[in-house]
């Protein structure tokens, strides 16, 4: 997604700092309102978090609900899930109003794993008022386990989902800088690494992790996933989301390739960043995965 660097002072409504899905969709929001806007990334459009996703769009989180119940009510557990699944029909509106063709696709998903865990999971659900879960068969014959059925979720491809927010935020007259790095955060103004001001009413940081707040950066661990893909006849698997259960979880899906072939993604193996990893052994669980699926 091309874009060129800030390269004089400029003054906005909102600057925006970030330029994946976050910031990009704060952007695209505002610039409907009228509102004058400028987004800067210090890499490229989707550099970041969000082009490295495997694009699951679900309200199924990674901490069981089960978990987040014993921390919240069950008003702020069920506002995080409801949140989830809002966030997933925005996307679907967007896609439309714009017409950005990005392989959107609604289907339903399956968790699997240990049937007290799930028993728990189902429980919580219902706790919440999701009483659509429910236990059921997995629709991969390979995997001989009950599972929780979520329904209408969704998935798509995140790049080309970016690029129609670029086109609409450009179609609104929003402005977009890459390759401009944040040096300064002010409440009302940021200044960039060649020396360059923007002013702005209004600053957000979308980012990942926090730019410009240590305390909450301190407050994050960092995790590293992988994912590997490869290529399996089209339609050979059920065109699904999965999860299971175990430590560290993984998660599966398939992508269009071409006319006679689909991608299998499998995801997972999650681990701290800086602890003590054999990487060769992680790419081998997911492709054991893979084989396990096919």
């Amino acid at each position: 997604i091309k874009s060129s660097p800030l390269k004089k002072d400029i003054s906005v409504d909102v600057v925006i700092v970030g330029g994946g899905i976050s910031g990009l969709t704060t952007a695209y929001f505002l610039t409907g309102k009228g509102k004058k806007v400028a987004v800067i990334e210090d890499g490229y459009i989707g550099s970041g978090e969000t082009g490295r996703t495997t694009a699951h769009l679900s309200y199924a989180l990674d901490r069981d609900y089960s978990e987040l119940l014993k921390i919240h009510s069950i008003e702020k557990t069920k506002l995080a899930a409801e949140s989830h699944k809002a966030a997933i029909d925005m996307i679907e509106a967007i896609v439309k109003k714009e017409g950005i063709i990005c392989n959107f696709e609604r289907l339903d998903a399956y968790l699997f794993g240990s049937h007290a865990n799930l028993k728990r999971e189902l429980e919580a659900m219902h706790k919440l008022n999701f009483n659509k879960i429910k236990f059921t068969d997995c629709p991969i014959g390979s995997i001989k386990t009950k599972c929780l059925f979520f329904p209408w979720q969704a998935q798509f491809h995140v790049m080309k989902y970016l690029e129609g927010l670029v086109k609409a935020i450009i179609k609104n007259k929003g402005q977009i800088f890459t390759e401009t790095h944040a040096e300064e955060i002010g409440s009302d103004f940021i200044t960039t690494d060649k020396g360059f001001k923007i002013k702005a009413k209004h600053v957000v940081v979308a980012t990942n992790a926090p730019v410009n707040d240590n305390s909450l950066y301190l407050k994050q661990a960092a995790y590293r996933t992988y994912a590997i893909a490869g290529i399996v006849p089209k339609d050979s698997i059920p065109r699904v989301l999965l999860w299971d259960t175990e430590k560290p979880y993984h998660y599966v899906r398939t992508h269009d390739y071409d006319n006679f072939s689909d991608l299998l993604i499998i995801g997972g193996e999650d681990h701290r960043t800086g602890q003590k990893n054999d990487g060769r052994e992680r790419w081998l669980a997911l492709e054991k995965w893979g084989r396990k699926i096919f």
